[in-house]
């Protein structure tokens, strides 16, 4: 684990990580997004918790563990992940169509995690204080930039999360901010999915209603789905 990451936190995400998972053998290490990668004996949390003082680095980092070794590892599905994958390379967007899935499946992940084990809702609620801010920033930013798909998928967030950023959005960004209502069913659809498959046709008809009203694909990857993460026979 790089140096950013002290050998306690290091010890305590390889033992989280084993202990939900079930590998004996699993490795913990840095990468640019959190990933389950069970053939590789590999789980990564994400360096965007790096340069955080240590209570944010730990909750973050261990929110990272939570969401891919108790969940990814055994509720999202392998092939439902395979299949949207190749979906959204086929389509004109794919790096918003990966977001909104990742994203997606996460929220429904937390979800997961907060009924099996309760305790965990308080650091989940760190998380996303730290998140929430960084994202309203970055939001601004993306707006001012013209960059609605990237716009479009922190906005989602927002929604997820108890911001209602989409109804401060000045008059210009009307399409955007009529296409994010109409999402609000199938959002709720997306917490109450009980699969990944679900999840993913959600998804198809989100990107429906955003594609139109974004203009060009996103440029930054806040949530990232990769092959290889998932069960083959999900719980």
């Amino acid at each position: 684990m790089d140096e950013k990451i002290d050998a306690k936190l290091h010890m305590q995400l390889v033992d989280l990580a084993r202990l939900f998972t079930g590998r004996k053998e699993l490795e913990v290490e840095a990468a640019y997004h959190a990933h389950y990668a069970p053939d590789e004996q590999k789980l990564t949390v994400s360096q965007f918790w790096w340069d955080y003082g240590l209570p944010d680095k730990t909750a973050g980092m261990k929110t990272d563990v939570y969401l891919r070794a108790l969940g990814s590892a055994w509720f999202t599905g392998a092939a439902a992940v395979r299949g949207y994958l190749a979906y959204g390379s086929g389509i004109a967007m794919p790096k918003l169509a990966n977001s909104v899935f990742a994203l997606c499946e996460d929220m429904r992940l937390e979800r997961i995690c907060r009924r099996l084990r309760p305790g965990m809702g308080a650091v989940f609620a760190h998380r996303h204080r730290i998140l929430g801010s960084y994202y309203a920033h970055k939001l601004q930013v993306h707006l001012r930039k013209g960059e609605l798909a990237d716009a479009a998928v922190l906005l989602l967030y927002g929604w997820f999360t108890g911001h209602a950023w989409h109804g401060e959005l000045p008059g210009e960004y009307r399409a955007l901010a009529g296409a994010i209502a109409q999402m609000f069913p199938l959002l709720e659809q997306v917490e109450e999915a009980p699969h990944t498959e679900d999840v993913a046709q959600v998804c198809r008809f989100m990107l429906e209603l955003l594609t139109p009203c974004v203009g060009a694909d996103a440029s930054t990857a806040y949530f990232w789905v990769q092959a290889g993460s998932g069960a083959a026979q999900p719980l």
